[in-house]
């Protein structure tokens, strides 16, 4: 038992990092839960009211109903703590498109008269490590666009123009 609440913290842990609650994350959580937790817990309820009409529970059962309610809470956990920490890099990100990137760019045109292509390597690489650098794009009418999808859903994120200077979220 004691392995086992080990290795569920183990993989919940390295859920939250990889899969920061990603729209993937929430699936594997779902199927998880229903695929795995579902029948296991069935299982469980019938070998526990047998062992209640017979008033002798088998010692097997609470271990294992602990064991599921474990791995049950830690799931739940990673996608909650996933998600955070995955808003949070993406918020780092934004911040550092508006406090960094956009002055450079403006400076940029200053000097050159337009804006460069794509984004300038020494910007990618002064990003914030691990942080969702969102994606530039230069337009033919000399203005730029940043674009950062939203991780929990399949369509949709936020976009910063020029003209506005302001992450707006869209559909």
């Amino acid at each position: 038992m004691k392995h086992f609440a080990i290795i569920c913290t183990v993989a919940t842990i390295a859920a939250v990092f990889l899969l920061q609650g990603s729209f993937l994350h929430q699936i594997i959580a779902w199927l998880t839960t229903c695929y795995i937790g579902g029948p296991a817990l069935l299982f469980l309820s019938i070998a526990l009211l047998l062992g209640l009409k017979n008033r002798a529970v088998q010692p097997w059962v609470w271990k294992e109903l602990n064991a599921l309610s474990i791995f049950i809470f830690l799931l739940g956990v990673s996608v909650v703590a996933g998600t955070a920490y995955g808003d949070w890099q993406q918020k780092r990100g934004m911040k550092y498109v508006v406090n960094v990137a956009i002055p450079a760019l403006e400076k940029m045109k200053a000097e050159n008269g337009r804006y460069p292509e794509s984004l300038p390597d020494e910007l990618v690489a002064a990003a914030p490590m691990g942080s969702h650098l969102p994606q530039y794009q230069a337009r033919q009418d000399d203005s730029y666009q940043f674009y950062l999808p939203d991780r929990s859903a399949l369509i949709g994120g936020f976009m910063l123009t020029e003209a506005r200077k302001e992450w707006v979220r869209f559909d």
